[in-house]
């Protein structure tokens, strides 16, 4: 099962109000919790199961203008480790998959959002932020689904609990 709930809005953290910040616990974390609750019985049975949370480097890494995205993804870190170890007897394997800057309608909305914010075109933006990705590129999406297939299969028997960065290498700079 992949739980991937999209991200929060941009925003700094005085652009945002209460209402902001539990939306987004609801839609990040909330709703991975509620989902996962519902399927654990029947892997439990089945002594076999896989979860994976789509979640982001700025769980890893923060970025700029997501103190939401930054905030809550962190709690579903917390939650799936914790979990993880509840569960791995019963070969269910829970991980996050912690995309950087992937080409997605997500990112170019961001991309979009930051060259109006900034009075730059979005070529710069793409750009600027490359040039900061050791790979000096935007990571594409079928990279990321080819992790989140083999965390989805058997040949994933040993790994559970882990947050796994598919972001160039950014994660590995220091902040």
């Amino acid at each position: 099962m992949v739980n991937n709930t999209g991200g929060p809005k941009a925003g700094y953290f005085d652009e945002l109000d209460d209402s902001d910040w539990v939306k987004t616990f609801e839609s990040t974390f909330l709703s991975a919790v509620r989902v996962t609750r519902k399927v654990i019985p029947s892997m439990k049975k089945n002594q076999w199961g896989r979860i994976t949370n789509i979640s982001s480097i700025s769980a890893k890494q923060p970025i700029d203008n997501l103190i939401l995205s930054n905030g809550v993804r962190m709690s579903v870190h917390g939650w799936s480790k914790t979990l993880s170890n509840q569960l791995a007897e019963h070969n269910i394997l829970i991980n996050n998959v912690c995309p950087g800057f992937t080409h997605t309608e997500r990112v170019d909305g961001l991309i979009k959002y930051q060259a109006e914010a900034s009075k730059k075109t979005e070529e710069e933006i793409v750009d600027s932020i490359a040039s900061n990705i050791p790979a000096k590129r935007v990571g594409k999406a079928e990279e990321l689904a080819a992790l989140v297939a083999f965390l989805s299969s058997e040949k994933s028997s040993y790994i559970t609990g882990q947050s796994i960065a598919v972001d160039g290498g950014v994660s590995g700079l220091p902040i």
